[in-house]
Order: structure tokens, then sequence, then C-alpha cells
């Protein structure tokens, strides 16, 4: 597979991640499509059972430039949850198969 290919497939992958669970949100004030990963669930002894961790994964298409920064803000446009970045992955701008920018985030 040539890197035209490789190119083509990973816009391809990110294109259907975000269309299988894309979720509209608002992010500089614009409204966009991102990926928000429901929180996992941890094993909390002192409560006695299950809960939902605190910790998000958001993917941002790497077409958002510049890339998103450490504590901005993620409005969910269907829940009204608001997000703030607390770490993230920015994609190369030359990286043939980044085409996402992962951030890691909290519910305000």
């Amino acid at each position: 597979m040539n890197r035209a290919n490789v190119i083509a497939k990973s816009k391809q992958m990110a294109a259907k991640i975000n269309e299988i669970f894309g979720t509209a949100a608002i992010f500089r004030g614009q409204q966009i499509t991102l990926a928000i990963s429901s929180s996992e669930s941890a094993l909390n002894l002192e409560s006695g059972g299950f809960r939902e961790s605190a910790g998000w994964r958001i993917r941002f298409p790497a077409t958002v430039q510049p890339p998103p920064k450490m504590k901005e803000k993620v409005e969910e446009v269907g829940t009204g949850r608001i997000f703030y970045i607390t770490g993230i992955r920015h994609a190369a701008a030359d990286a043939s198969i980044a085409q996402e920018h992962l951030a890691d985030a909290d519910l305000a």
C-alpha cells in the first residue's frame, strides 16, 4: 500500500468514526461534530460497586486548526454537558495516518 492509499484510508476511517459516533458540539463558538466517548465504568470499593469515572475521550477532526488546547471548553449540544480538555495529542501536520486530535476531558 503506498502513501496515498494510507492517507486515503486514514481519512476514511476518521470520517467513519465521526459518522457513527459523532455528536453535535459547540467548540470555539461554532457547532461541529465530535466523537465523545462515554465514560468508562470503574470499580469503587468505597461506594460498594461500580460507578462512572469522570474521564472522557474526545476525537476532533485534524482539520480543526489551531488544534485544541488544554482547558478549552466543549459543550455537547444534545445534553448540555460541558467538558474541559485535560490532555491532548495533536495530529501531526505531516503524519499520514493522524487524522484526529485526541483529547482527554473532564466534566465541568
